[in-house]
C-alpha cells in the first residue's frame, strides 16, 4: 500500500494494518517510520491522471480518503484486489465475496 499522511506531502510505501478504526503503518522496505492513525471515516475515490501514472505498476490501482478523528485526514493507495484490506471498519456493506477451498 501507499500513504499519504499531509496531503501535500509525499507518498510513502509500506504495509497498513487496521485495528477496528486505527490503521497502523510501516514504511518499508526497512524504513524506520511508523504512524499510528485513527480514522473516523473512509471513501473510495478516483485517481486523478497524474496519480494514475505515478502508480501504473499496481495491479488496477484503488485510493481511499480518510477523515482522522484527531487531526488532518490521510489518503492511501492499493490494488483493486486488496481494497476491502484497505477500507478496514469503512467497507460499505453488499455481497459477500465467495471464499475459495
Amino acid at each position: 500500500m501507499r500513504l499519504r499522511i499531509d496531503a501535500k506531502g509525499r507518498w510513502h510505501r509500506g504495509h497498513g494494518l487496521w485495528i477496528h478504526d486505527v490503521l497502523g503503518f510501516r514504511g518499508s522496505p526497512a524504513a524506520w517510520n511508523e504512524a499510528v492513525l485513527w480514522a473516523a471515516s473512509g471513501t473510495t475515490r478516483e485517481l486523478t491522471s497524474k496519480e494514475a501514472h505515478r502508480f501504473r505498476r499496481l495491479d488496477q490501482p484503488v485510493a481511499a480518503t480518510f477523515a482522522a478523528a484527531d487531526g488532518p485526514g490521510f489518503e492511501a493507495v492499493t490494488t483493486r484486489q486488496h481494497l476491502p484490506h484497505l477500507l478496514g471498519a469503512f467497507q460499505q456493506p453488499g455481497p459477500h465475496a465467495e471464499f475459495r477451498s
